[in-house]
């Protein structure tokens, strides 16, 4: 049970451990409806090349799959701006939203894309002291050992959450 307050207190309460059957959270881990791509590069002229060299891979390789392109892409992420960022729900989906980045990306006057479709860009960050968060979800979202899937999907979550998540087990606690 949560209970949030905006700029008041944030209560949470675990009343039992989920018992019941249900889907592993492993299961979460094979596919998701969307990935999402992260590119960067240390300024737009390499970030253009980067996302033809791509859409190139793409179309020469189009049966990879999309949580495997997120993924060599999140390893090669050096964290520079500019950035751009593209939720896909496949790899045909992936190359007609870089098309459509790369289009706007030739304009030397745009410094932001936010398209509703699932393209952003920035080449100045939102926030200078660069702070994040994880945000679930509400109402029934949630499964069970939801932030441990996230910890082992997301590498670098990790080491933030490890100290976070520990699960009572019949022997003691053990940490994830």
């Amino acid at each position: 049970m949560s209970a949030f307050g905006f700029g008041g207190i944030n209560a949470h309460v675990i009343l039992e451990e989920h018992s019941g059957k249900g889907t592993h959270p492993r299961e979460h881990l094979l596919e998701w409806e969307s990935e999402l791509i992260l590119v960067d590069a240390p300024d737009r002229a390499s970030l253009i090349r980067r996302i033809e060299e791509l859409a190139r891979y793409l179309r020469e390789v189009p049966e990879v799959e999309l949580r495997d392109v997120a993924f060599t892409l999140l390893g090669q992420k050096t964290g520079r701006l500019p950035c751009l960022s593209i939720v896909a729900t496949s790899t045909s989906d992936l190359l007609d939203k870089i098309s459509v980045a790369g289009k706007k990306l030739e304009d030397p006057e745009r410094r932001q894309i936010k398209d509703r479709a699932g393209i952003y860009y920035f080449e100045e960050p939102l926030d200078p002291k660069g702070r994040l968060a994880f945000l679930f979800p509400g109402e029934g979202a949630q499964y069970p050992d939801m932030l441990q899937t996230c910890a082992c999907s997301f590498r670098s979550s990790g080491s933030v959450s490890t100290g976070l998540i520990v699960r009572s087990s019949g022997a003691g606690s053990r940490i994830f």
